[in-house]
């Protein structure tokens, strides 16, 4: 689709007051001063379309501001644009109106208009969004957006699209076989994984053989003929000995017999002994004295807090009864208003209605209707009074009552705290006698005496003593044992070297095989490297055939090997950043030929700073040209070498 500007016009936009030009679809020039408006028209034509200025936004300030930096009231901001899109005109129209409700300002309305048509905002802004998407638009009409705003990752991804599928490097067939269904990038990660495994894995086997061959260094291999010989003779020895000692504990089955009752009672009476310790019998005496006291302690508080709750209840009394004696009040001040009406009303003695004087019957009918109506008021007024009367009687009566229980809360809250202070003392003094109680005295006690009469009698009757024999008999087994376990060391160190000695070997095959695992990893990463560097050139000879001048540099070939991806404009060798202005200008527009051609969108080109440029503009769109050029200050603009100046 080719979209072309045929007329811009508007009105009181940011400081152009108004402006209004014909441009027929045709490439023109706009000159004047710097601050003269040349952006500002920029400006309209995207505010028309999107709502937003050139530099992409849309809150800035559209209506012009007075002297004091506020904008003026009472005007109306409009911009309407004549597009053609491939032979069909449209004219878009969109107002900001103040909006004022009773006489005060409530902010702005935005009216919009399709070829006179109303619409609403968002019907507006559809319409415009199925001709031309927002994004494309400002990658076709702004110069710079593409090479200084657009974030590089989302510059390249748009060129690798643009050079669309790009043929894989020849040469690799080995290491795609590999691959597996994975990206490079993917298998790349699968590799360092992999050698880092293998890495950690291969150093740490190092250390492991160090620490089998120091433990080595305290025994070695050797000849166990002898040690077998001699464990078996030291087996000998303790199976003799082991039938020593049976046979004197057999002798001595009676004597043990006694032994073990011995050693019965004396358990029993060492339990004795604890129990007596244990006895708590005066302990819990004191400890029911604590509990005591502390019982009487609540009860004491229970009943100061009771009295207070009496109290309390009866302060609540109070105050209702006082909210009736003030409502009767109120009600006996109204009634005696009533009866003093009633008092100051006098019986006329002319009818109301015609002027005449009234009969004697009627004066007194109504008279006894007056007398009667004051009747109610006196007796409603009396019944108020025994109500009030009856109401203030309570009231005393109740603060009497108050009075009193508050008194008596007070003597027995006096009275608690005195019993607290003296109960803390008391049970100070039973905590100490109990953590100070003295040990029994065990002969007074007539089952321990009993205990140690029958272990004396039992220790008279077991005679002299075997355990010096035992001894004997236990020492050479511990000897034996002690010869016995250093034979069965060294047995055992022999076949220890033997297991290390295997198990080094196993070490340092699987040192040998992880790397060689790991020289595959970084052969396949270098092929990768290769691989990438590869595709990497046919990816940016690719791009780089799309465009007449500017050439992109979208990988850095790192001195170590590896390859970051990138995205940077480059114009005969010099970076997008480091060009001048008319570099910048032709390298934008050489890449919005590329992307119009792609979009298959072609819409007008604001160039700004045109009088920065020398080279030759190949633009495939409409150009508007922006010249700052001293002296003019009323834009001037040019149409196919046409001047007309903007009203």
């Amino acid at each position: 689709m080719n979209m072309k500007l045929m007329r811009l016009k508007g009105e009181n936009f940011k400081g152009q007051k108004s402006f209004e030009a014909s441009f027929d679809g045709e490439d023109c020039v706009i000159r004047g001063e710097n601050g003269s408006g040349k952006t500002t028209l920029y400006d309209m034509f995207l505010w028309a379309l999107f709502g937003k200025d050139s530099t992409g936004r849309t809150d800035f300030e559209i209506r012009p501001l007075d002297k004091d930096n506020q904008p003026i009231k009472g005007l109306v901001t409009f911009v309407e644009a004549e597009i053609d899109f491939d032979g069909v005109c449209r004219t878009f129209r969109k107002e900001l109106h103040e909006k004022v409700v009773k006489d005060q300002f409530r902010g702005y309305e935005t009216l919009c208009t399709i070829d006179e048509v109303p619409q609403k905002v968002s019907e507006y802004v559809k319409y415009i969004d199925e001709l031309v998407n927002t994004e494309t638009f400002k990658l076709l009409t702004d110069i710079s957006y593409f090479n200084s705003k657009l974030h590089h990752t989302e510059r390249r991804r748009t060129l690798v699209a643009l050079a669309g599928t790009v043929a894989r490097p020849q040469g690799f067939e080995s290491l795609l076989a590999v691959l597996d269904g994975r990206s490079v990038k993917d298998y790349e990660k699968v590799l360092h994984d992999r050698k880092m495994r293998h890495t950690k894995e291969r150093d740490e086997i190092n250390p492991r053989i160090d620490e089998i061959r120091r433990a080595m260094n305290g025994y070695a291999e050797q000849d166990t003929s002898d040690l077998q010989a001699k464990r078996k003779a030291i087996a000998g020895t303790m199976s003799d000995l082991e039938t020593q000692r049976k046979n004197l504990l057999a002798d001595e089955k009676a004597r043990q017999n006694r032994i073990e009752q011995i050693n019965k009672l004396t358990v029993q009476r060492l339990n004795r002994q604890s129990q007596m310790r244990s006895d708590a019998s005066q302990t819990q005496k004191l400890l029911d004295e604590k509990a005591r006291i502390a019982q009487t302690l609540a009860e004491r508080e229970e009943a100061v807090n009771a009295l207070h709750r009496q109290a309390k209840s009866i302060e609540a009394s109070i105050e209702s009864t006082k909210r009736n004696l003030t409502e009767n009040q109120s009600a006996l001040s109204r009634s005696r208003a009533e009866l003093d009406t009633v008092d100051k009303k006098a019986v006329s003695s002319i009818c109301y209605a015609c002027d005449q004087k009234l009969p004697k019957a009627k004066l007194a009918e109504n008279e006894a209707k007056r007398q009667a109506e004051r009747k109610k008021w006196i007796v409603a007024a009396e019944r108020l009074m025994e109500g009030i009367n009856g109401w203030s009687a309570e009231i005393e009566q109740l603060q009497q009552q108050h009075k009193v229980l508050s008194d008596k809360a007070t003597e027995h809250y006096k009275t608690f705290r005195m019993l607290c202070d003296s109960a803390n003392v008391r049970k100070a003094e039973i905590d100490a006698t109990i953590q100070n109680r003295p040990e029994p005295d065990y002969t007074q006690d007539a089952e321990y005496n009993r205990l140690s009469d029958a272990i004396a009698k039992l220790q008279a009757q077991v005679g002299e003593s075997v355990a010096v024999q035992l001894e004997a008999i236990e020492n050479r087994k511990n000897e034996a044992q002690r010869e016995r376990d250093a034979v069965n060391a060294a047995l055992v160190q022999s076949d220890r070297a033997k297991l290390d000695k295997a198990r080094i070997a196993e070490l340092e095959a699987k040192e040998k095989e992880l790397a060689q695992k790991i020289a595959e990893c970084d052969r396949q990463l270098a092929d990768l490297a290769d691989y990438k560097a590869a595709q990497s050139r046919l990816i940016e000879t690719a791009v780089n055939g799309l465009f007449s001048h500017v050439q992109f540099k979208l990988f850095d070939y790192r001195l170590n090997g590896t390859i970051d991806e990138t995205c940077e404009a480059m114009l005969n060798g010099v970076p997008y950043l480091d060009m001048s202005t008319g570099q910048q200008i032709l390298a934008g527009v050489d890449v919005i030929n590329v992307l119009s051609d792609h979009y298959g969108l072609s819409v007008p080109l604001f160039v700004d700073h045109a009088e920065s440029l020398t080279l030759p503009l190949e633009a495939k769109s409409q150009v508007i040209e922006l010249y700052a050029e001293k002296g003019v200050n009323e834009l001037v603009v040019e149409v196919e070498e046409k001047a007309a100046v903007a009203a």
